[in-house]
């Protein structure tokens, strides 16, 4: 016949086995849930014919290891052949995934510069320029630009 002490340290057995089983799972699902490795797109945006968006790689810490855009092939063919009245050229805002945050990136700017623009014979040919934001994009007047002016040298030659 089984003794009260018997009983107890057997329930005790079991549900100390329990226990570590589960803290064991759960610290592994943890793990697994903790991993931040991956790489995330944002939204998917229309150039040319095509689409691009924005992306960020992250390492299981959740650190940065790379950030960029993403085009389809199609995105290079359709694009306007004339600068809008009053620019450069054309802008394709692409916002960045919610990941990106810590990066302190808020969205990326691809602008389409189809006559290209100033310095001549430096960007003057159709291009594409890549502008990357720590500012919101509510946020225009927030912009930082910094303008280049050759020196009388540089132009003389």
């Amino acid at each position: 016949m089984l003794n009260h002490k018997m009983i107890v340290t057997g329930l005790a057995r079991v549900v100390l086995a329990a226990v570590v089983t589960i803290s064991l799972l759960g610290c592994a699902e943890f793990r697994k849930l903790a991993s931040k490795a991956g790489t995330y797109d944002g939204p998917s945006q229309a150039i040319g014919e095509g689409r691009g968006h924005a992306f960020i790689t992250l390492d299981a810490n959740g650190g940065p290891t790379a950030i960029g855009v993403r085009m389809s092939e199609a995105a290079l063919l359709g694009l306007p052949a004339e600068p809008p009245r009053n620019a450069d050229g054309w802008e394709y805002v692409l916002s960045l995934p919610k990941e990106a945050a810590i990066a302190g990136y808020n969205h990326v700017v691809i602008d389409w510069n189809p006559k290209g623009h100033i310095p001549p014979g430096v960007y003057d040919a159709p291009h594409f320029d890549f502008h990357f934001y720590l500012i919101n994009v509510k946020e225009p007047n927030l912009r930082a630009s910094v303008i280049l002016t050759p020196s009388p040298a540089t132009c003389n030659k």
